[in-house]
């Protein structure tokens, strides 16, 4: 895949009406949600967000963002894939797997549904615990453009023997697809639809179905590797190659509720930050969380000691979304 340079997260015009974001969003507080669906509004240009939410995140999205006409609020109820979330959790506990990893699996497939479903042409599909930092380029200057992919080299072994045994291709590259986000195009996730809508059954029982026990816990399947694959298999030029910078540990640095001099400190050097839920849960997390607050806190006494301006050109965001991360 052709890579394009790094420009240091400068976004390039792209035409706002052809892109939309969809973000699960699951059960509990909803302030890296808030966070994250203001970060797209202010640095990726997509016209709208479609929020697909468990049904009490969907009550306080709405009671939050009642005044975003950009932003639209379904209850994942109402999502017809043909397979509620009951279903998938008995599929679950026949094969011996926690019923409550439900979830997991069926946000993957609300957002797939959602991708293909009619309307804009590309979808942005983001993960509702990532926040952009910076202006984030999206497509290629190529004609047509083309999605730009942030490559991870890490590859998950269980995510490919699922895709072979649904659409017979194995890995085809030497990365991961996988990132807190990837673009897709709305056709493509038709057709990979598609492909998985083989027989009577419901596509998301038969995706079930093509994990192996022992891979139903933790994790199967992912929407990403499978997408990447199909489109990869269709059109091996189908994405660029660009560099993002990222952490997947920013609760267990700041916390869950950093200031925005906090995401101003990540702004400088980071494109991209995701606040895990379980970084906040877990004793071990707690634990880190503690010695992350104050190694940020040194980190922001030497930037003032040093006389550094906390001032960026997006302060005014960051400081919008620090003040949602407090709900």
């Amino acid at each position: 895949m052709p890579e394009v340079p790094d420009e240091g997260g400068a976004a390039r015009p792209v035409e706002p009406a052809t892109i939309d974001a969809i973000v699960c969003v699951g059960p509990g507080p909803v302030g890296v949600a808030l966070a994250a669906i203001e970060g797209l509004r202010a640095f990726t240009g997509v016209a709208r967000i479609d929020v697909l939410a468990a049904p009490d995140a969907a009550e306080a999205l709405r009671s939050a963002l009642r005044s975003a006409h950009d932003v639209s609020i379904r209850d994942e109820r109402e999502i017809a894939i043909g397979a509620d979330r009951a279903a998938i959790e008995d599929h679950l506990a026949a094969r011996g797997a926690d019923p409550r990893r439900a979830g997991w699996y069926l946000q993957q497939f609300l957002k797939l549904a959602a991708a293909a479903a009619p309307g804009a042409d590309w979808r942005l599909v983001w993960d509702g615990d990532t926040l952009p930092l910076r202006p984030l380029r999206l497509l290629s200057d190529d004609s047509p453009p083309r999605p730009l992919l942030a490559p991870r080299a890490a590859r998950h072994p269980p995510y490919f023997r699922t895709i072979a045994r649904l659409l017979g291709a194995g890995p085809l590259v030497p990365c991961s697809f996988i990132h807190e986000h990837l673009l897709m195009r709305r056709d493509l996730a038709a057709a990979l639809l598609d492909a998985l809508r083989i027989g009577s059954e419901p596509w998301p029982l038969r995706v079930l179905a093509a994990i192996d026990d022992g891979d139903l816990m933790p994790s199967g399947f992912s929407e990403f590797e499978t997408y990447g694959t199909f489109a990869y298999r269709r059109d091996p030029q189908h994405f660029r190659l660009r560099p993002l910078r990222s952490t997947r540990e920013a609760m267990v640095v700041l916390g869950p509720r950093p200031t925005a001099a906090n995401l101003a400190v990540l702004s400088r050097r980071l494109d991209l930050a995701t606040f895990e839920a379980r970084h906040r849960t877990s004793r071990r997390g707690r634990w880190r969380a503690r010695l992350g607050l104050r190694a940020a806190r040194r980190m922001l006494d030497a930037w003032h000691a040093g006389g550094a301006m906390l001032h960026t050109p997006h302060s005014t965001a960051l400081a919008t979304m620090a003040r949602m991360m407090q709900r």
